[in-house]
């Protein structure tokens, strides 16, 4: 049923309907980003900061703290902080596929509650990928067990 005529607006002298309505859609963005090498050849990386991610077959170089797992981009480090907890440790050379948000480094609404090891891991990167799956060699994947 159509709303009653002049819904939303006021009647003015004259019997005329003014008014201006407004719409607001929250969308979430499904524009994955899948090419690893966006992430180094975007000039103004700030572009990236939000946009989700689904990167393929990258080799993990290290784990040098707690949930921070760095993998490698030909030869270029990709940092990544997983909050889930992860059954099967992951070992140098496992090759993963993950999913997941770009986030900036230092940005306190984002920014995981880091210390020492995962802190260091992390200064001077200007982004790292906020985990939401991560498929170890397409068999085990580490997901959020209780969210």
């Amino acid at each position: 049923m159509p709303p009653p005529r002049g819904a939303g607006g006021a009647e003015t002298p004259g019997g005329k309907i003014s008014g201006s309505a407004r719409s607001t859609t929250i969308t979430t963005r499904t524009d994955y980003i899948t090419e690893p090498k966006i992430l180094f050849t975007t000039e103004d990386r700030t572009t990236l900061y939000g946009r989700p991610v689904r990167l393929e077959g990258l080799v993990v170089r290290e784990t040098p703290a707690n949930r921070v797992i760095v993998l490698d981009c030909n030869e270029k480090p990709i940092y990544t902080y997983n909050p889930h907890n992860i059954s099967n440790p992951l070992k140098p050379g496992d090759r993963v596929s993950v999913t997941g948000t770009i986030r900036q480094v230092g940005a306190t609404e984002s920014q995981p509650a880091l210390s020492g090891k995962a802190q260091q891991a992390f200064s001077g990167q200007p982004f790292y990928i906020e985990v939401d799956k991560m498929d170890v060699n397409s068999n085990t994947t580490t997901e959020p067990e209780n969210k």
